[in-house]
């Protein structure tokens, strides 16, 4: 049984975190997702959680030391490796590259995040703007 003691998220984690999110869930929301914080003992920042509505799901240890840029990177790597892991999102890209099956990837371009085709190499839309703009090719 998981003893974790979840909390409100603090606002340095939960800004990325929620626009993180609302990429995530875009036009299908996973229903019933709730963000949560869990102390790390010891060290330096939280971890991140993405909870079902029962109380199950997952999450990763954040560092309060990042960059912004980095921190939109990492919370975008906990929130949709672990929406992939609930129930209603079970192996589900999200969010989806428009050519290929598999998700968008984060990755930092020209000093941004953004939601990435890796088998193209194409910027698909920023981090935490919930939407896709016209793919744009990395030569940067």
């Amino acid at each position: 049984m998981d003893r974790t003691h979840w909390f409100e998220v603090p606002e340095w984690l939960a800004e990325p975190a929620r626009a993180v999110l609302a990429d995530i869930n875009a036009d299908d929301p996973i229903p019933g997702l709730r963000l949560q914080a869990a102390d790390a003992e010891g060290l330096d920042g939280l971890v991140l959680g993405v909870l079902e509505p029962d109380g199950t799901g997952g999450g990763r240890f954040v560092s309060r030391s990042l960059d912004p840029l980095d921190l939109l990177l990492e919370v975008a790597e906990i929130v949709q490796d672990e929406c992939a892991e609930t129930t209603a999102g079970w192996g589900q890209p999200r969010p989806p590259c428009p050519y290929h099956p598999h998700p968008a990837r984060p990755a930092a371009r020209n000093g941004e995040a953004w939601w990435i085709c890796t088998l193209r190499d194409e910027r698909l839309h920023r981090i935490g703007r919930s939407g896709p703009t016209a793919p744009q090719a990395d030569r940067a």
